[in-house]
């Protein structure tokens, strides 16, 4: 599977990245992160039909685009996006 998400997702994951899946993709212009190298995961700043291409000669055939809110508008706003699903997640609080 092949996992795209934008830079505020991507830091958002904290030690959760990268996910387990064969390829994550994060969308950014932040040059520090452009020149990032790992073996599961690609900087970039492609477009929408870019990373379909590109992950098609990857040999994917399925993105699960998990955000944030403008990588899916990218996505949506080309026509790419076939299904989609909401998920909706407390956010955890510290009580003090």
């Amino acid at each position: 599977m092949c996992i795209v998400m934008g830079r505020r997702t991507y830091e958002a994951s904290g030690k959760d990245f990268p996910y387990n899946c064969k390829l994550n993709i994060v969308i950014t212009s932040d040059k520090a992160l452009l020149q990032k190298r790992e073996t599961e995961s690609l900087f970039t700043n492609f477009c929408s039909k870019e990373i379909i291409k590109l992950a098609k000669d990857r040999g994917f055939t399925k993105l699960l685009i998990i955000g944030g809110g403008k990588t899916n508008a990218s996505f949506l706003r080309e026509g790419l996006i076939d299904n989609s699903f909401l998920v909706y997640t407390l956010k955890s609080l510290e009580m003090r």
